[in-house]
């Protein structure tokens, strides 16, 4: 089917049967559109654009458009080949239709908007009817808004895969990631749905879509297998985060799309630049020792690598960090056993933390591997000096803020907090053996280790079975040791020749 969407002049998307509020949402992304003609812009200019069309008078419409999006169509894994295969992509309701460009902005727009929505909507209850088959406040479902911007997400990443500007490697790795949010009867599907999307050294290396011939668990290792043969690149198995509730069936390494992300994947921080992420694409190629080996069934792969550290503590912000809460949550689709995961509250401490590590960020664009530095950074801190700084404690909250006064006004520290929090959800700060301070999944236990794998952008954590033999926990990240500093040690390790480890995942 990917091959009709590829060489078709036109796709025509079809979002299901039109209704009124489907007429008003065509409107009002047309007059989006109006506003802004370009995609280049940032989320203020967006919002200073569109300003004038926030009102109570066109409450409906922006409810319409909400709504729109949130038809079955954004949810099915399958429609992504519809619209980032095609040469152009034309959305229908009705009569009513619009080109991917204009849809593409009001997504953006609708996702930037909707907490102003909702505050009008909550302060015009007049226009109740307005909101059929909801309960005031009116609030647009989350799943809902991940599955639309999901789309557009996806259709940017698999842009940047066509024109060289970002690996294969990381483009694949996005398109499984969005399409494990998606809604499937069939849970073949979350890989299936995106085969199309693949490059050919991945495509070839996958066995042929065929149901009931091999089980869920066989098409996600053979996943896996096909991606880390095509590409030689290991950073699939760090979507992987075993904990006790793992389906038996499957590997530790190999992700089990059919359940929620536990956490925020490390190799989502690290820089997209071809140079620096697939340094061992060209030289594994020459040295094929160092090639990742799979077992027959599957079962098991067999990986080069060398150790960083053993953990010799877990939960070290508890110590460090007395006055922080931790919100424990149920951990849905996970366990019915009812396991329970912390997230990190820092939005009144994350301030604190980042000024008393000395560094001032100058960049409002700051990234995510950044933020995890800085929350890293700020704990370590603490371990080194809490005695010190309990007895400078007026003089700190000072020099605190004469920090904060002088980062850039347009940098947002919520945002930054805010990113931080969801950096650490699920994940606990650990000490090594060797002082080394890591952000490590919350299942990791003392004893664990702490791997650099040649093909791989990150650390990750093991347990031993024996030997030689281990289970794989989960991706990390070690302070002072970034991913693109991991990876020139490593790098330089094999250029010098020296011998790395042998390491059997089960």
């Amino acid at each position: 089917m990917h091959l009709i969407f590829k060489h078709a002049s036109e796709v025509i998307v079809w979002l299901d049967i039109p209704d009124q509020d489907s007429d008003l949402a065509f409107d009002l992304m047309d007059d989006i559109h109006q506003c802004l003609q370009t995609d280049e812009f940032l989320e203020s200019e967006l919002l200073a654009s569109t300003k004038h069309l926030l009102l109570v008078e066109k409450l409906s419409s922006w409810i319409a458009l909400q709504r729109l999006l949130s038809r079955p169509w954004w949810s099915r894994p399958w429609t992504l080949q519809e619209l980032l295969l095609s040469r152009q992509a034309t959305f229908y309701c009705g009569v009513k239709s619009a080109p991917w460009p204009v849809v593409d902005l009001a997504i953006r727009v609708a996702g930037a908007t909707q907490s102003i929505v909702q505050d009008l909507v909550r302060t015009n209850r007049s226009h109740e009817s307005w909101i059929k088959d909801s309960q005031l406040p009116y609030e647009w479902p989350a799943i809902y808004f991940v599955f639309a911007t999901g789309t557009y997400a996806t259709w940017h990443e698999k842009g940047l895969m066509d024109t060289n500007q970002m690996p294969s490697s990381r483009a694949v790795l996005y398109f499984l990631r969005t399409s494990q949010t998606r809604l499937c009867l069939l849970p073949e599907d979350k890989v299936y749905s995106i085969l199309g999307l693949v490059p050919p050294e991945v495509y070839s290396e996958v066995p042929k879509t065929d149901y009931g011939q091999r089980t869920v668990q066989q098409v996600y290792m053979q996943m896996v297998r096909a991606y880390v043969q095509g590409t030689r690149n290991l950073d699939v198995i760090c979507l992987s985060h075993y904990t006790n509730n793992q389906d038996p069936a499957l590997p530790s390494w190999t992700p089990d799309w059919r359940r929620n992300e536990r956490v925020l994947p490390f190799i989502n921080l690290s820089s997209v630049k071809t140079s620096v992420r697939e340094w061992h694409h060209s030289f594994i190629q020459k040295q094929r020792k160092y090639l990742p080996v799979f077992s027959h069934d599957c079962k098991t792969i067999t990986v080069s690598g060398t150790l960083v550290g053993t953990i010799k503590r877990t939960e070290v912000e508890d110590e460090i960090l007395p006055h922080r809460t931790r919100e424990f949550e149920k951990e849905e689709n996970h366990t019915a056993s009812g396991h329970f995961a912390s997230g990190w509250k820092l939005r009144d401490m994350f301030p604190r933390l980042l000024t008393e590590s000395e560094v001032i960020c100058e960049d409002e664009d700051m990234k995510l591997e950044e933020y995890t530095a800085h929350l890293l950074l700020g704990i370590l801190s603490r371990i080194n000096t809490e005695s010190s700084r309990l007895a400078q404690e007026e003089s700190e909250q000072t020099t605190a803020l004469g920090k904060l006064s002088t980062l850039p006004r347009k940098w947002d520290i919520d945002q930054v907090s805010e990113s931080a929090e969801t950096i650490s959800m699920y994940r606990t700060a650990a000490e090594t053996e060797e002082l080394d301070l890591c952000l490590v999944p919350h299942w990791a236990k003392p004893g664990d280790v702490v791997y650099q794998f040649v093909g791989c952008s990150i650390p990750v954590v093991l347990r031993r079975l024996h030997q030689k033999c281990f289970t794989f926990i989960g991706d990390c990240y070690v302070y002072r040791k970034p991913p693109r500093k991991m990876v020139g040690l490593l790098e330089q390790v094999m250029q010098e020749g020296m011998e790395l480890e042998r390491l059997v995942l089960f």
